[in-house]
Formats: structure tokens, C-alpha cells, sequence
């Protein structure tokens, strides 16, 4: 993990700092914090941070060609319920099956070109966007739905624990995509995915059956 803050400031015996010593080292800094937040952050908007790392003063938003996938993960109340009866050791249990679980998730997306633009309660949300790739909208298509086949061939019916799985139901949506920030109460922003792709996503994820991509 990157170290931020350490070479930049410096003190004297005085306990001065010397702004000359951040100033100098300001444009590694700034690399090195675009670098640790594009970890946190889809790619879409690190790409944003690095056209103007000025945070917005109102709405913005892009419109692009996308596919977009919905992945409902079915089981985990029951697995936390589960686990919430061993106390802190069943909280620790959760930690490591999730930061499992969803590290296969993860590593598979991002294997198939996509970009997780977010966790919803027991989903995940991603892109294949046309500008991250310079592809055509069929091919990333294309590459969303052999995501959400692997996914079903490596992930469905996981099993935790003894007596519990895990079971997936996936959606697809593809077509014209608008990527946003909105809000900016108490500078606060949300950045979203909307458009109709959006919507035949989540109608796709509903109608899905476990193991199935719809």
C-alpha cells in the first residue's frame, strides 16, 4: 500500500514543517493518491479524477455505450444468522467468507475486461464500457455474458458452511449509458449508473432463476 504523507512533510528539531519538502514531492504524491483511490473507486471515475482531480462543484455527467451486469447473491441473511450465533468468532468467520466470496467475484469480472462500479446490499454491480475497451458495443456485450457465465460455473451453489449455499441469479443490460455524480449536500456525491440498460439489467436479474443469465 502506497505511504502518503511521509516523504512530504518533514519536521525540524523546532517542530516546523517544511512545505518545500511536499512541494517538491507534490506531483509523486498526487500519483501515488490517484493510484491508492482507483482501488476504491470504477475505473470511470479514477479516469475522471485523473482528466481533473478538482472535485466537482455541481452535477456531471457522461454518456457512452455499456453493457452492464446485475449479479443477486441468494443466502447470505441465512449465513449471517447463522454465524451470529458463535459471537465474535462468527463475525470473523463472515469477514474472511465475503472477502472470499467476493474476491472470486471480483477477480473474474475484472479477468473479463469489466469494471465493479458497486456493492448493493447482496449484489454487485459492473460495466463493460465501449470507451474503456475502444470495442464495439456487441464485443463488450459479448464479454459481459461469458463474465456471467463463469461466474455461474465457479460460484454458484458455494458452499461456506456446512448447511448453507450460496446461490446466484444474474442480469444483463446493454446500450446507451449515462454515468453520473449527483447530490453535493455537505459536498457529498453519488456517482450512479443510469439509462435503459439499466432497467433491462435489473428486469433480467429478476427473472433469472438461480444458475441462470438472463
Amino acid at each position: 500500500m502506497p505511504k502518503f504523507g511521509i516523504p512530504a512533510f518533514s519536521a525540524n528539531i523546532e517542530g516546523v514543517y517544511r512545505v518545500t519538502d511536499y512541494k517538491n514531492s507534490s506531483t509523486a504524491f498526487m500519483s501515488d493518491l490517484l493510484n491508492y483511490l482507483a482501488t476504491y473507486v470504477p475505473w470511470l471515475m479514477a479516469r475522471r479524477f485523473a482528466n481533473d482531480p478538482t472535485p466537482p462543484a455541481a452535477p456531471q455527467a457522461d454518456d457512452f455505450r455499456a453493457a452492464v451486469l446485475f449479479v443477486d447473491i441468494s443466502g447470505f441473511t441465512r449465513l449471517a444468522q447463522k454465524l451470529a450465533e458463535e459471537g465474535t468468532d462468527g463475525a470473523e468467520k463472515l469477514t474472511r467468507i465475503l472477502n472470499d466470496y467476493f474476491g472470486q467475484l471480483i477477480n473474474i469480472i475484472t479477468l473479463h475486461g469489466g469494471d465493479v462500479v458497486k456493492f448493493a446490499g447482496d449484489g454487485l454491480q459492473a460495466v463493460w464500457s465501449t470507451i474503456a475497451t475502444g470495442e464495439d458495443l456487441e464485443i463488450v456485450t459479448l464479454r459481459a455474458a461469458h463474465c456471467g457465465l463463469t461466474v455461474q460455473k465457479q460460484l454458484q451453489n458455494y458452499q461456506p458452511t456446512d448447511g448453507t449455499r450460496l446461490s446466484l441469479r444474474i442480469g444483463i443490460g446493454a446500450g446507451d449509458v449515462i454515468a453520473g455524480n449527483v447530490g453535493g449536500v455537505l459536498k457529498r456525491w453519488e456517482f450512479l449508473l443510469a439509462g435503459q440498460p439499466i432497467g433491462q439489467m435489473n428486469e433480467a436479474s429478476e427473472l433469472a432463476l438461480p444458475g441462470q443469465v438472463v
